[in-house]
């Protein structure tokens, strides 16, 4: 979060950039955090079965686990799109 902070103060990220990265950041950390405390995995492997998604969802505040699953695209798509809209700012 210090380095989007400094990113953006330095103006090499925009505001919307720097809020989009810093929320995609707190939601996936939060997730790898119960990952780890219950199955000792990180982020790249979401659970497979219906039943443990569904325990993650509620876990870290969702509904359930399409919830969940929304959440984790948008996140991630979000943050994918910021990054590759510096790379070509950059290029």
């Amino acid at each position: 979060l210090a380095a989007l902070d400094a990113a953006r103060d330095a103006g090499f990220l925009d505001d919307l950039s720097h809020q989009t990265l810093t929320q995609a950041y707190r939601f996936l950390r939060k997730l790898e955090n119960r990952l780890r405390i219950v199955h000792d995995r990180g982020i790249h492997e979401l659970p497979t079965s219906e039943e443990e998604i569904e325990k993650l969802a509620r876990r870290t505040g969702h509904a359930g686990a399409g919830s969940l699953r929304r959440a984790f695209e948008t996140f991630t798509n979000d943050a994918r799109a910021c990054y590759l809209n510096i790379l070509q700012v950059v290029s």
